[in-house]
């Protein structure tokens, strides 16, 4: 691409970041507070750079159109970053789209992100809503929901056909939602990783298409409660590698497999 060519956004892209359509404004910059998203493209990529978003569209601080539901959506965090409601208002969602997400860290793999949602109804609040998948990796991510009464929750949701959860070289840490990861169809990675999830029902929740559901070198701290409560459970097989796992329920499993659980290593 020639320097002086500046890549245009197709016909349809719309980015919603902090109230903002970053796709119609200059240098697809918006200033978040003391830092800033940039959009990217030509990578569909936008980097937030110690920025906090406190605004939403439609009680969401970040949502990718029905432009991105075949695509990827790349967040890159730089710094410490953001979302959660301003005081008085309300976000039922972190971030949202119905493709794929991934979000990652900056080249030292230092980037933060902490996601709070709370809903002032009886909504359903997500952390993190990616339809056909998402993927964490080379970062820390904490979601919490601070709903002041009980609702139906769930801190990583990809439902879509094949969709997934990858985890690499990352940490997330849970709390307050009814479900922390909730993948009903596709696999589940976790690799050289730590999960953390506190006070949830289900936390790290396949379902019985989900064929392929791998713990490896990591490690995964989970207490639940409630009825039929379930740290960690699968309809088909569970691989637990090289990896340590502490988990507990007041009321059923802290761990159940439909299939077969194989620990090894």
């Amino acid at each position: 691409m020639p320097v002086d060519q500046v890549f245009a956004a197709e016909t349809g892209e719309v980015l919603w970041v902090n109230g903002v359509n970053i796709i119609d404004v200059s240098n697809k910059t918006v200033v978040c507070d003391a830092g800033s998203a940039v959009y990217d493209a030509e990578t569909r990529t936008l980097t937030l750079t110690d920025a906090t978003i406190n605004k939403g569209h439609d009680g969401v601080g970040i949502v990718a159109e029905s432009y991105f539901d075949n695509k990827v959506l790349t967040v890159k965090l730089v710094g410490t970053n953001k979302i959660a409601p301003e005081l008085g208002n309300n976000l039922t969602m972190g971030i949202r789209t119905d493709g794929k997400l991934l979000v990652e860290g900056d080249t030292a793999g230092s980037g933060t992100i902490n996601i709070a949602t709370k809903a002032n109804e009886n909504t359903m609040t997500y952390g993190i809503y990616a339809y056909k998948g998402c993927e964490i990796k080379d970062v820390a991510v904490t979601l919490r929901d601070t709903t002041e009464f009980e609702n139906l929750s769930s801190a990583i949701d990809a439902n879509g056909d094949q969709g997934y959860f990858k985890c690499s070289n990352a940490t997330v840490n849970v709390s307050g939602y009814n479900t922390a990861i909730n993948v009903p169809d596709g696999h589940i990675n976790i690799d050289h990783s730590r999960v953390e999830i506190k006070g949830a029902n289900r936390g790290v929740n396949g379902g019985v298409e989900v064929n392929n559901f791998r713990i490896k070198d990591s490690t995964v701290i989970c207490t639940v409660s409630g009825e039929n409560a379930v740290a960690v459970a699968n309809g088909q097989d569970i691989t637990i590698d090289n990896s340590q796992l502490t988990l507990s329920s007041t009321s059923s499993n802290a761990i159940f497999s439909a299939g077969k659980l194989v620990i090894e290593n």
